[in-house]
């Protein structure tokens, strides 16, 4: 007989839960009818391909199918009635799973044009070229290729970085029409998926994914009452490494963009106030009392932590506080300072986009919620209403050389060695109190 062909080559049509319902229950007559030999004989035929199935297969289907009915088998015919109840019960799983197919795991969510793959594999080509991604680094199943080499290459950069508490950078890379970062320009520079032969260069930038407020007020306090001038030195060491790997608002930002943004450039509030104000002596006072002041800031961080390039400790000195100071905590600090400082950081990728920074990666307050929220939030909110950029650093790479990554890279250690120090005493000064 020819029935079974027919019941398979109709189960497989059927496509909605409702005429997957139908035929089941119709092969469950045709499996009485017949004595059982239905199951019998679908898992006899089936059962040595069972594993190259689809979970949503008929296959599968019939394989749950049987053993609900096995559960329900009664020596008698069922009524209809507890036919269908028997049958619901039995189907209601697979019918459910039937609802919501899964997909196997190598294969994407989301199928991205040919082209698209193309542009994609010419980065994923460049990245195993210069060493970057392995075969086994990069995931077959993602439905993003771009977004996966991103991954990859985020993650390789992160084994340089260390693990991170404070910070969160974020690399990106896309493939451009351009080889080198003095050509760039965001708007010409976009490639469509279609064209992967215009691909020239690979552009790789870094940001902050998460701007977090420190407080890290009491740690520096403690430092400089452990060892007077300590405290200045880190905190210098701190600024002035961080603006060539990593960015952060310190202090001195708060009072340098205060007179940006409040002041007229100048020192303090008074010619400001004067402009506005002129000889209202009461329209002076409310003005004053609503804006941010000289004597707010100097009241909120000490003289010696506003103040530029403080007198810095010798190094040696830094050395025999850090092996020596009977406080761990200093021990610590200074410590961190001292592999800090001898991180030779540069800027030489730096973002040099036109417009105002807004990409700083940390904020640090003296005390919790401290005038410099205030001012940075200011900064930034000004900043926005033009032209700003978030980028701490960018580069863009030549396709046509795998050894420009490399040679990258090899540039960038020490910055991505100054990130993860930069954290680590970000930590080590926010646990001070």
């Amino acid at each position: 007989m020819n029935w079974l062909a027919g019941y398979k080559k109709s189960l497989s049509a059927a496509r909605s839960a409702r005429k997957v319902h139908d035929e089941l229950e119709r092969i469950y007559r045709l499996d009485h009818r017949h004595g059982g030999r239905t199951r019998r004989t679908l898992r006899r035929q089936d059962e040595p391909r069972a594993e190259q199935a689809a979970p949503y297969s008929c296959r599968a289907l019939l394989a749950a199918l049987c053993a609900r009915l096995r559960q329900h088998r009664d020596r008698r015919r069922p009524s209809g009635t507890a036919s269908r109840t028997a049958l619901a019960m039995a189907a209601a799983p697979t019918l459910a799973a039937l609802a919501q197919p899964v997909l196997a795991a190598d294969i994407p969510a989301t199928i991205l044009p040919a082209a698209g793959q193309r542009v994609a594999g010419t980065l994923a080509g460049y990245l195993a070229c210069a060493k970057v991604i392995t075969r086994r680094d990069f995931p077959l199943a993602a439905s993003d290729p771009l977004a996966a080499c991103a991954a990859v290459l985020s993650k390789w950069l992160h084994r340089h970085i260390g693990d991170t508490a404070c910070l969160e950078p974020l690399f990106q890379i896309e493939p451009v029409a351009i080889d080198h970062i003095d050509d760039f320009d965001e708007a010409a520079c976009a490639l469509d998926a279609a064209e992967a032969q215009a691909v020239r260069g690979v552009h790789i930038r870094w940001s902050e994914r998460n701007i977090c407020h420190w407080t890290v007020g009491p740690g520096f306090e403690r430092l400089e009452a452990a060892v007077p001038g300590l405290g200045a030195t880190v905190l210098d060491i701190l600024e002035e490494k961080s603006w060539q790997a990593y960015p952060l608002f310190t202090p001195s930002n708060v009072l340098d963009e205060a007179s940006n943004q409040y002041w007229l450039g100048e020192e303090d509030e008074t010619e400001m106030l004067d402009s506005e104000c002129g000889d209202d002596k009461e329209a002076w006072e409310a003005m004053r009392a609503d804006m941010v002041t000289r004597a707010d800031i100097e009241q909120a961080f000490p003289a010696w932590a506003l103040r530029r390039r403080p007198e810095r400790m010798p190094l040696p000195v830094l050395r025999d506080i850090a092996i020596e100071h009977v406080d761990g905590y200093v021990r610590r600090a200074t410590t961190l300072a001292l592999a800090l400082a001898e991180t030779p950081t540069d800027n030489t990728f730096a973002s040099r986009r036109e417009g105002l920074f807004t990409g700083f990666c940390a904020v640090l307050c003296w005390r919790d919620e401290d005038i410099a929220v205030r001012v940075s939030d200011d900064y930034a909110h000004y900043a926005w209403q033009g032209d700003s950029f978030e980028e701490i650093g960018e580069v863009i790479l030549p396709t046509a050389d795998p050894r420009a990554f490399r040679q990258w890279m090899r540039a960038m250690e020490p910055n991505l060695r100054a990130i993860g120090l930069i954290d680590q005493l970000l930590l080590h000064l926010a646990e001070g109190y």
